[in-house]
């Protein structure tokens, strides 16, 4: 008995329909059976005589009764309506587990009280052994359950809450990605054509040096709204290949020449462990700027060095990315690849945490895998590819749902 005091004292403090602490709980019964509802009345006061307990005789009775009832003790039969659909319409009028339900039904019925409590009850009693006990156990579980699954719901409304607050943040980080990259190809062609065009028209090595440091600019934005392109494509669902054979290593030596325009670029180097030719079927954009994603985050935490290194196996070819520095907490290996998301260590550096995700998607959608491998000493990022190309079946597509994984993280 003790332990339902305790579930009814706890019920009153919590419930956002009670009025201050310490009123009596509220309870109604619906029973057209005037001798049925005068000994549960009876039980009730006996056992608990601090209850406000009201009695309805029929269903609109009890409907007009329902504000700021605690506890709806109610029979499935009733002149005007089924206990069920009283059940359906209440709960229409108050939502859900606003009030627990202990539902009343007759030996011999018991397939009625399990579709009453399929419909919302939380318990059921037979007329037949109505007594102090059963009742009190039956509005001790009810109460209980009552409570369990209103904190549910509204768990479960607060997550939902969070993750559409969440979405709409994401889809406003999208909306500028894609303004920035459009609103930076004019200036971009105007830069390009004004390096090349002191590159052609001077003969003075100064002027020149100077063009090929706006080229060399152009280059680097030019890479940068192409990956703000392919956001736009992960997001799609769809990423375009054009595969070629190509030399990979060769690939790679040009890349690293391209980087010592970058700041920090004069760290990277290829690895002398790396074979000397290696041939695949790859997209080499899409190659090199999941390289030029790996190097600049690389060259941002080295302490003196960037090392590629490039294998190959039966089928398919390995490209390493290795610098010297910090590295990332364990915590952060897999979270570092979703959009928008940069990892604990890097929440205050500037960016928008997008180049891995665009990465690892890229070499997903040429058939491949990219992932952080726990190293001794800084961070080791881990390109598998296949020598032959990604196969028929996913060529060119890339799952978005990976790409936005990160926005509810």
């Amino acid at each position: 008995m003790s332990i339902l005091l305790a579930s009814l004292r706890e019920l009153c403090a919590q419930s956002p329909l009670l009025s201050p602490e310490g009123r009596a709980l509220r309870v109604l019964v619906v029973e057209d059976d005037d001798f049925q509802a005068h000994q549960l009345v009876g039980i009730l006061q006996d056992v608990l005589p601090n209850l406000d307990v009201r009695v309805a005789t029929t269903g609109v009775e009890a409907l007009g009764q329902l504000q700021g009832q605690d506890v709806l003790i109610l029979d499935l039969k009733l002149p005007d309506m089924s206990g069920r659909a009283l059940l359906d319409r209440a709960r229409a009028l108050t939502g859900d587990d606003a009030f627990a339900v202990v539902a009343m039904t007759r030996r011999g019925t018991e397939l009625g009280a399990s579709e009453i409590l399929r419909a919302g009850a939380h318990d059921y009693v037979t007329k037949e052994s109505l007594n102090p006990d059963r009742l009190v156990r039956a509005l001790e579980v009810s109460i209980d359950l009552a409570r369990t699954r209103k904190q549910a719901r509204m768990a479960y409304e607060a997550l939902e809450a969070h993750s559409a607050q969440l979405r709409r943040e994401t889809e406003r980080r999208q909306a500028f990605v894609r303004s920035v990259a459009h609103d930076l190809r004019s200036p971009l062609q105007v830069l390009s054509l004004a390096g090349a065009e002191l590159m052609e028209s001077s003969i003075d090595p100064e002027v020149k040096e100077s063009a090929s440091m706006v080229l060399a600019a152009y280059r680097r934005l030019s890479r940068l709204v192409e990956s703000l392109d392919s956001v736009q494509q992960v997001e799609g669902g769809d990423i375009e290949l054009n595969l070629n054979r190509a030399d990979v290593v060769r690939l790679v030596e040009r890349l690293v020449e391209e980087l010592r325009g970058y700041p920090r670029g004069d760290l990277v180097r290829i690895d002398e462990r790396s074979v000397p030719r290696l041939e695949a079927l790859v997209d080499r954009r899409r190659l090199e700027q999941v390289l030029v994603h790996l190097c600049v985050n690389a060259m941002r935490h080295a302490r003196e060095e960037v090392r590629i290194e490039l294998q190959q196996g039966s089928a398919g070819f390995t490209l390493r990315v290795m610098d010297d520095g910090p590295g990332v907490p364990q915590e952060d290996h897999e979270r570092i690849f979703l959009a928008f998301d940069r990892g604990k260590a890097e929440e205050r550096r500037p960016g928008l945490g997008l180049g891995l995700s665009i990465a690892r998607s890229l070499v997903g959608a040429m058939g491949g895998q990219l992932r952080l491998e726990p190293g001794n000493r800084g961070a080791e990022f881990v390109i598998e590819l296949p020598t032959s190309g990604p196969d028929s079946g996913r060529s060119g597509t890339v799952e978005g749902a990976d790409f936005q994984s990160g926005f509810a993280s």
